[in-house]
């Protein structure tokens, strides 16, 4: 079995894009349809055992329509910006010189 690649970013590029979104060492598996989520989950957990990746359990999250992740609003359009994170900055007062 090869040696894990955990930070060559071609270990993924197969799917970046298309059914997975990384993000420093967090990965999003994402299905445009709901038929195609355990497909595009198969692929997913395929590469990972094929490099010897693992996922820890407590991190992971399955069929999710909504969610914040990363700091982020993750749904169906795609990856949003935090609200809340949004209305702090709009009310920040600009620094005075």
């Amino acid at each position: 079995m090869p040696e894990p690649r955990t930070n060559d970013l071609p270990v993924f590029a197969t799917l970046i894009g298309k059914t997975m979104e990384v993000h420093v060492n967090d990965m999003i598996t994402k299905s445009i349809k709901e038929i195609d989520q355990v497909k595009d989950l198969e692929d997913t957990f395929e590469l990972l055992r094929h490099y010897g990746m693992k996922l820890n359990p407590k991190k992971c999250t399955f069929i999710v329509k909504s969610r914040k992740l990363l700091g982020c609003m993750v749904d169906q359009r795609g990856i949003d910006a935090n609200p809340n994170k949004v209305k702090v900055m709009l009310n920040m007062k600009f620094p005075q010189t």
